[in-house]
């Protein structure tokens, strides 16, 4: 009527009544979203749309009670019609902005979904089952790197974590996973009670959960299920030859004591010191002598005998590689698609036989079955940096650090990459990282010297042997002394403390092509190739590497240091280098290292 209020025509209309109405109806329906989208994993882009929705229909509401309430208009009029379209553009507006993305089939990062498997806890009385649980995460683990367009993080970024003083959302947050895979462990009078539950980090929605209790012998099908219920919870979808289960899982029979032992020796393994390594070899000889034909257990030996150089000097590097060999192909012939066996192989092909083509083929066919594992992305790349293919070494390395973003080993072997690039400013914010991660790493302290030092930033590379000496350890701080004399041209001072170094304590810890590289820096040529003759006859595995002596051209005014270097293996290796170079993708940083200096 002409002359009311509004007041008055909001009350005639019953346009506040309407409104209550669909207000509390809506809260209804939001509570009913919120119960059922963790069971039945309606993603969060869905649930956004959803609230969005319902926040447009109130103005709607409101629109349509002014004009057909109990007493208001019933014919539609223009003003209708345009407060209605106002209220859709808006709305539509909001679906285009916030994006009704199905997380758990979309890409994360280039088409690939991110998981970490955190440690399962030990929660059985005695609590004296960590190595128990630690296993089954590390089992997992290995299942599902195996998958497809899954990444798994790595072992030495989930070990950072801290759970007295981080949180753990906000630690996968700061790594830039997409999903947790957490649980328990509990062990008492031959069963097993296993809980796991998968949360989406984005909304913090439980994506899967359940609880195992089952005879300790059935833990093989206990992780099966985990296993088969991530990649379900996550919506990859995968053919049924590519489940975990069927991927992994071709050793059901396993006997549970040999698998015990296994497990204690994967724990051991992790550990990564010289007593744990020990003690691992002891385990898993222990669980063969159980169940002599499994697969797992030969190339996890097999891997241990591989690392045991890089540890210990108790054992001949011969003997090591023999029996790391030996294991490698009994656990290739027990499952031709063992990853880690295969990966073993690469490593040994390359640093022990020299043999560049069955080393990349060994390292490419381990990464195709096992793509989401951050170790043999590593190793993969160690493979291209040695044979001088820097891109494919940089993608690998990349990659690497990626699935294991708070390892200082994978920032900073990306970094070297970078380095040998020419991307100096870039090797030195990866070495400062790798620094920030592990600042007790002396390989670190080494790679920012040496960044330095090959920018051509003699100042700060002179800074940190005066202030990082304690750091960078006697054989780091021996070589880049030796480099720095060289360089200034002051030979005799280099050679006095190479010998120094050849004849103490520093020199019985420091590899042959070390002790060979700082002769040949300080012109001593007979020291020189005599190292690298030690070296190459005793595997010395780092004369591979291009930090040491990239091409034997590059030391012609070492006539016996070239001649050293001409031996079967290292001149198909010198040939490769020489092929990138031509190319134009293995162009080395050593310029100043080597050919600036050398005589």
């Amino acid at each position: 009527m002409p002359g009311q209020s509004l007041a008055e025509k909001l009350k005639q209309r019953k346009v506040v009544q309407w409104s209550l109405a669909y207000i509390a109806a809506a809260w209804i329906v939001a509570q009913v979203i919120e119960i059922v989208a963790g069971p039945w994993g309606i993603p969060a882009g869905w649930i956004r749309t959803l609230h969005l929705a319902l926040v447009g229909g109130l103005p709607i509401t409101i629109i349509l009670s002014w004009f057909h309430g109990e007493r208001g208009e019933q014919r539609i009029g223009i003003a209708e019609v345009a407060a209605l379209a106002v209220v859709l553009l808006v709305t539509g507006i909001g679906f285009l902005v916030i994006d009704p993305v199905d997380e758990r089939s979309a890409p994360v990062e280039s088409g690939i979904m991110s998981v970490i498997v955190m440690p399962f806890e030990d929660l059985s009385p005695g609590g004296d089952q960590a190595w128990f649980a630690a296993g089954m995460t590390d089992e997992l683990m290995n299942a599902l790197v195996r998958v497809p367009n899954l990444e798994i993080v790595g072992r030495r970024t989930v070990a950072t974590f801290d759970p007295e003083t981080q949180d753990l959302n906000e630690f996968a947050r700061k790594i830039g996973v997409s999903h947790i895979l957490d649980g328990s462990v509990r062990t008492a009078g031959g069963r097993i009670r296993v809980s796991a539950q998968l949360v989406r980090i984005a909304d913090s929605v439980n994506v899967w959960s359940d609880i195992f209790d089952e005879r300790s012998a059935d833990v093989f099908s206990i992780q099966d299920r985990i296993s088969d219920a991530v990649i379900e919870g996550l919506k990859l979808h995968l053919g049924e030859d590519l489940r975990p289960s069927s991927l992994a899982r071709a050793e059901q029979d396993t006997d549970f004591d040999a698998y015990r032992l296994y497990l204690q020796g994967r724990y051991n393994f992790s550990l990564r010191t010289a007593e744990s390594l020990e003690r691992a070899i002891s385990n898993f000889q222990a669980s063969l002598q159980v169940d002599s034909k499994r697969s797992r257990t030969h190339s996890a030996l097999a891997a241990v005998y591989a690392s045991m150089p890089y540890y210990s000097a108790s054992h001949s590097p011969a003997e090591l590689g023999l029996l790391a060999l030996q294991h490698a192909n009994l656990a290739l012939q027990a499952d031709a698609d063992n990853a880690e066996a295969l990966s073993v192989i690469g490593v040994l092909n390359m640093t022990r036989d020299k043999n560049w083509d069955g080393a990349g083929k060994a390292f490419r066919r381990a990464f195709e079955l096992a793509p989401g594992s951050a170790d043999i992305a590593n190793l993969y790349g160690d493979y291209f940096y040695a044979i001088g293919d820097y891109e494919s070494a940089l993608r690998m390395e990349g990659t690497a650090a990626r699935l294991d973003p708070l390892s200082a080993v994978n920032q900073l072997e990306l970094g070297l990459v970078h380095s040998f690039r020419g991307e100096y400013e870039e090797a030195i914010r990866q070495a400062k990282l790798a620094i920030d991660l592990n600042s007790r790493l002396p390989n670190a302290w080494w790679q920012l010297f040496r960044a330095h030092f090959l920018s051509g930033d003699l100042e700060a590379a002179r800074g940190l042997v005066a202030n990082n000496a304690a750091e960078l350890g006697d054989r780091f701080l021996a070589e880049a002394r030796v480099l720095l004399a060289a360089q200034a041209g002051r030979i005799a001072e280099a050679h006095q403390v190479a010998s120094a170094v050849a004849s103490g304590p520093t020199g019985a810890e420091m590899s042959l092509t070390k002790l060979a590289l700082l002769f040949a820096l300080a012109g001593d040529d007979e020291s020189a190739a005599r190292h690298i003759e030690r070296a190459f006859a005793s595997g010395d595995a780092i004369l591979i590497s291009p930090m040491h002596f990239f091409l034997p051209e590059d030391w012609r005014g070492l006539p016996g240091v070239v001649a050293a270097l001409d031996k079967p293996g290292l001149r198909e290796l010198f040939e490769l280098r020489r092929s990138f170079i031509s190319r134009g993708v293995g162009r080395h940083g050593q310029e100043r290292n080597i050919r600036g200096i050398s005589p």
